[in-house]
């Protein structure tokens, strides 16, 4: 018999502009956790949603980054947290600029080339996250074509 989930599920995006690098965020002071610190982009999976929904809704709320932005959307790490919950990393390719977003939540954002993050405070796992993505480790799930409000279903990748 499998135990009831009782740890935080998670998404975040890697994500990446072919010429900028990697779209980084600078959370504010006053974060619940790792305040001032770059980490990913993303947030907590909400009871009803998939990691994939939830993705795309914290997305919006933080920079104004929707689906049609997207060039690549697919999950490439889904990590075990410590509290027994799960921790999903999307990989996202976009031409998107700092111009065409709109910072939401947070300090900052900024683009990084890779590994040019080392000497900055980093949220607890985003170095081991970017390595694992650099090195080209990946989990076994098709390409998401980046849609889906709850498994299964098709709304265009919209968000509330």
């Amino acid at each position: 018999m499998d135990r009831p989930h009782t740890g935080k599920v998670v998404a975040g995006a890697i994500i990446e502009h072919p010429v900028y690098g990697f779209l980084l965020q600078l959370r504010d002071a006053a974060a619940p956790t790792y305040p001032s610190c770059w980490g990913l982009f993303g947030g907590h999976v909400e009871p009803g949603e998939s990691p994939q929904y939830a993705l795309w809704r914290e997305l919006r709320e933080e920079l104004a980054f929707t689906p049609a932005m997207a060039q690549t959307c697919r999950l490439v790490q889904r990590n075990a947290r410590r509290d027994g919950g799960t921790q999903y990393i999307f990989y996202i390719r976009t031409q998107a600029t700092l111009d065409d977003l709109v910072l939401g939540e947070g300090e900052a954002m900024r683009f990084f080339a890779a590994g040019t993050w080392a000497g900055y405070p980093l949220t607890a796992t985003l170095a081991q996250i970017m390595a694992d993505h650099l090195a080209g480790r990946r989990d076994d799930e098709p390409d998401s074509e980046h849609d889906g409000k709850h498994d299964g279903e098709h709304d265009g990748g919209q968000a509330p």
